[in-house]
């Protein structure tokens, strides 16, 4: 079995709302300082989706990462875990309809999505913001 390098980084939150490029849709900007193994991110400790049709969540990191997920059932392509290139925004796209409407994610660095997942099964994610929450 291969050793796993994965490294948690740390969340900050700004307690600034997400942005919201399109006046819907909500992005995340992730800033990730490797050195101190931090994660700055602009959100507040709970964000909503909305209740539009063809809702989505952006994410874009400065370094590649991959993010971990509380609930992936969110999703309409639910992977517990999704890759981010460095400055390369990623798309994922939200269900109409849950029965488990939330989700919270971890940052780690230095691994693949098949690493990370067997380094953070779901039920190891940090219950802490940012709260993806699907109305």
């Amino acid at each position: 079995m291969p050793t796993i390098t994965a490294t948690k980084v740390t969340k900050v939150l700004d307690h600034q709302p997400a942005d919201r490029p399109d006046g819907k849709n909500l992005r995340f900007d992730i800033k990730i300082k490797p050195s101190e193994s931090t994660a700055r991110i602009h959100s507040r400790e709970e964000e909503s989706v909305g209740t539009h049709k063809k809702r989505k969540v952006t994410f874009c990191a400065d370094h590649d990462c991959v993010i971990v997920f509380s609930n992936p059932d969110v999703f309409v392509d639910p992977e517990p875990a999704v890759s981010l290139t460095a400055h390369k925004a990623t798309d994922l796209e939200i269900k109409d309809t849950t029965p488990n409407p939330f989700t919270f994610f971890d940052i780690l660095t230095g691994t693949t999505v098949a690493d990370a997942t067997e380094a953070m099964p779901q039920e190891m994610i940090t219950r802490n913001g940012p709260k993806i929450v699907v109305p």
